[in-house]
């Protein structure tokens, strides 16, 4: 395989997507991009809540290749299962009010210093031993926290509008072609829903045991393995 990363509308230095198209333009960024390279074998690896964007693409265009892994989709909100705790009572907050999305990413933004980046990511990475292993390693974490930096460097939009396509009761659109796979860090949650995914074409729901949030660096073979096979 030959990693090509895009960026999402609105990520990074792209440019953000009209109002109320983001995973339009976000789909068909990723079609323009295989219909140019001419990639008929393409397999997509979409993480977290980049699976909305991986669906939309599929919906929107079934004349292309599409073989797709979801590494640990977000669920959507209908889906979710109630949590407790400091942290899960404010993503319910968030997600349920979605006029104040935007004002809240623009606050995070804000802090994104690399001190409290480096914090946050060394907490959220806190539940699996295979992630922390992995943040050992001081050139590993200077990578992470450039990147997480470049998300936002020019604005907070792409990441307000990902995550007020969830707080909006987004689902996924009707799929029928394709092979796809979901993949789960077994080190994190595990009782995520298996509904949302039921009626993808020749799905297959597997787990990758004592992965967590970092498994494309901690358990790289187990994610090509995964790649290979659809």
């Amino acid at each position: 395989f030959r990693p090509i990363v895009p960026q999402r509308p609105g990520f990074g230095l792209t440019t953000p997507a009209s109002a109320g198209q983001y995973l339009a333009c976000a789909a068909d960024d990723l079609a323009l991009l295989i219909q140019t390279l001419g990639a008929d074998d393409a397999v997509m690896l979409a993480r977290d809540g980049g699976a909305a964007v991986a669906l939309e693409f599929a919906a929107r265009h079934p004349n292309l290749p599409c073989r797709v892994a979801m590494l640990n989709p977000r669920t959507p909100k209908a889906h979710a299962i109630e949590r407790t705790g400091l942290l899960a009572v404010v993503a319910r907050r968030l997600l349920g009010n979605p006029a104040i999305v935007h004002s809240v990413v623009e606050l995070m933004r804000r802090q994104a210093d690399r001190t409290t980046i480096e914090r946050q990511l060394r907490a959220t990475c806190a539940m699996a031993e295979a992630d922390r292993v992995v943040l050992e390693n001081s050139e590993t974490v200077d990578g992470l926290v450039r990147d997480i930096q470049a998300l936002v460097s020019r604005s907070y939009q792409g990441f307000a509008d990902e995550n007020f396509i969830y707080a909006a009761d987004w689902s996924p659109p009707p799929v029928d072609h394709g092979r796809w796979r979901v993949l789960r860090s077994g080190a994190l949650a595990k009782d995520e829903p298996d509904a949302p995914w039921q009626g993808l074409p020749g799905l297959v729901i597997e787990t990758i045991p004592e992965a967590g949030f970092l498994a494309q660096f901690s358990h790289p073979k187990a994610l090509v393995a995964a790649l290979s096979a659809l």
